[in-house]
């Protein structure tokens, strides 16, 4: 029975061989797995990153554009407002009303009274 237990030995002794050799291998691949997956994964960060970062210049780009169209919009009430009353003023010593002429007719009504 002795040459029986060598080769019960020496199966168990290949097969466990074998076994640590696949082991070793599994091991190698998923150590490469994990590797390029922990590259891929800082390339989509980086990715990401760059992403979120153009989106926040985006919204920076348009917060300043709808501060500089409502400052235009205050600009532009303020000069209305001045030309209306600077309107008033000429329309009171002119002795018009608006209810009586349009703007382009007091300002022709107004270049005939000059040239009087």
């Amino acid at each position: 029975m002795a040459g029986i237990d060598k080769m019960i030995r020496q199966i168990e002794d290949d097969t466990k061989t074998v076994c640590d050799d696949m082991i070793n291998t599994a091991r190698h691949k998923a150590e490469k797995i994990m590797s390029e997956a922990s590259a891929q994964a800082e390339r989509i960060t980086a990715d990401g990153r760059k992403k979120i970062a153009a989106h926040v210049a985006d919204i920076e780009k348009r917060g300043e554009s709808s501060a500089a169209l409502e400052e235009r919009k205050v600009k532009l009430y303020t000069k209305q407002s001045i030309i209306n009353d600077m309107l008033k003023i000429i329309y009171e010593e002119r002795g018009l009303t608006l209810r009586e002429r349009t703007f382009s007719d007091a300002r022709d009504m107004i270049e005939i009274q000059k040239l009087k």
